[in-house]
């Protein structure tokens, strides 16, 4: 099977099969009249991806598109735990969907057998629904959902969104210690930093490739305390050494690091500061000139990946931050014209179905290019919300207006060759172009 026809049945069996069941499940549809589950969720799901700021009256044009002429008001009335529960279990059925595309066109990235890169983001919940989803309380929300996604860069596979409440520590993820083929790659944020899961990686097979934490114990091969800014400010260049990283369980890896730009140390500084201050203590010295170097461990040997090389892989990692980008800026998913909860929850789950099936879109229709552009490519596919109520009945119709698509993002949703600030997808065909 193609991926064009996968993406089509998949989104068939989301929108019209498992829609109407989980419906009926929930006891949001208990009469069949003119409406349905099917048609109900097909109008939220399109509605709020063509319009992520949708009112009720666009909303129940969608629905009367999906084949059911309701009012507004009526649309209002289905606000409701049950539909919202129904939504929730949609959802955790299209994560569940497998959905990926032809390998990426790069040499850097084809040396593994996966490129995945794991992250999370937060979305504040109106404080009633803090028993459901509990936040992090004092300054932060009382009530928020964090959304745990790991994305594979090669054939852009997305697993997740796994939903979880805003308090729960980065650490206790389901998709932290998903199983990962030997020889991929596994990129994370410094809130993922633990020795003991980075030596059973080694141990699988898997090479991984992430930021070190400041403070953090560093020893010679020798098994000798290193001062890793001391050394640092002796350095007039990159550093490449291998070390032993952990006070007491210790993993022997390669040490990379860079000077920054003075720029994007002020920043980095910045952001250090404005955390410390909210969380109530002050930044310290090494911390603050910590922001002056990218500090990086990886199990892989020279001979298998150069600095300049492992350097670019590490700006990849930021794809992960342009999805939830998208996500909130062009999906809106943190926004709301409402403000009962009911509602509130209920457009989340219903925005993150579309967002995923948006994602497998994307897959198929641009993923393959090497200069493509995300923030191109997603207007394109949220004007044709429309045209998918419309085609949703019939496979061969959708698969007929996803090859539409492709073409047309082939020529209008490329990104724009750099030479001063070089792309990410640049870099990966010629990382000599990074600055030093």
């Amino acid at each position: 099977m193609n991926v064009v026809t996968q993406v089509s049945r998949a989104m068939q069996t989301v929108l019209t099969t498992e829609a109407r069941r989980s419906a009926v499940r929930c006891r949001v549809i208990r009469r069949q009249r003119k409406l349905d589950g099917a048609s109900l969720i097909q109008g939220l799901v399109l509605g709020w991806m063509k319009h992520p700021h949708a009112s009720l009256d666009q909303l129940a044009q969608m629905t009367a598109v999906c084949g059911a002429a309701i009012t507004p008001q009526a649309v209002a009335e289905r606000f409701t735990p049950p539909l919202t529960e129904c939504l929730k279990q949609l959802l955790e059925l299209t994560v569940a969907q497998t959905i990926q595309t032809q390998q990426a066109a790069s040499e850097l990235l084809n040396r593994f057998q996966g490129v995945y890169l794991l992250d999370s983001t937060i979305v504040a919940l109106p404080d009633p629904l803090g028993a459901q989803w509990p936040g992090c309380g004092g300054d932060g929300h009382r009530a928020a959902l964090k959304l745990q996604v790991c994305l594979e860069l090669r054939g852009g596979q997305l697993q997740g969104p796994a939903l979880l409440a805003g308090r729960t520590a980065e650490q206790r993820g389901p998709l932290v210690d998903r199983p990962i083929p030997a020889g991929s790659l596994w990129l994370a944020d410094s809130g993922y930093f633990n020795l003991k899961r980075l030596d059973r990686l080694s141990a699988q097979g898997v090479w991984w490739l992430m930021r070190l934490p400041c403070g953090t114990a560093v020893d010679d091969l020798q098994g000798q305390r290193l001062d890793v800014l001391r050394l640092l400010r002796r350095q007039t260049g990159p550093l490449d050494q291998e070390v032993l990283v952990g006070s007491q369980q210790k993993i022997r890896c390669r040490l990379l690091v860079w000077r920054v730009d003075a720029s994007r140390t002020r920043r980095r500084r910045r952001a250090v500061q404005k955390s410390a201050k909210k969380h109530g203590y002050q930044a310290s010295s090494a911390r603050l000139q910590w922001c002056q170097y990218d500090v990086v461990i990886t199990n892989l040997p020279p001979d298998q990946l150069a600095a300049a090389q492992a350097r670019v892989l590490l700006r990849t990692r930021w794809q992960i931050e342009m999805l939830f980008k998208l996500w909130k800026s062009y999906g809106e998913l943190d926004q709301s014209r409402s403000q009962k909860p009911c509602r509130i929850l209920a457009e989340v789950y219903a925005k993150l179905i579309g967002l995923v099936i948006q994602h497998w879109l994307l897959l198929v229709t641009h993923w393959d290019h090497p200069h493509r552009s995300w923030f191109r490519a997603i207007p394109l596919l949220q004007d044709h919300a429309l045209l998918f109520a419309y085609e949703i009945g019939s496979c061969r119709r959708l698969m007929r207006l996803i090859r539409q698509i492709r073409a047309a993002l082939a020529v209008c949703a490329r990104t724009n060759i750099r030479n001063k600030s070089p792309s990410t997808y640049q870099l990966l065909t010629q990382p000599s172009k990074l600055a030093p």
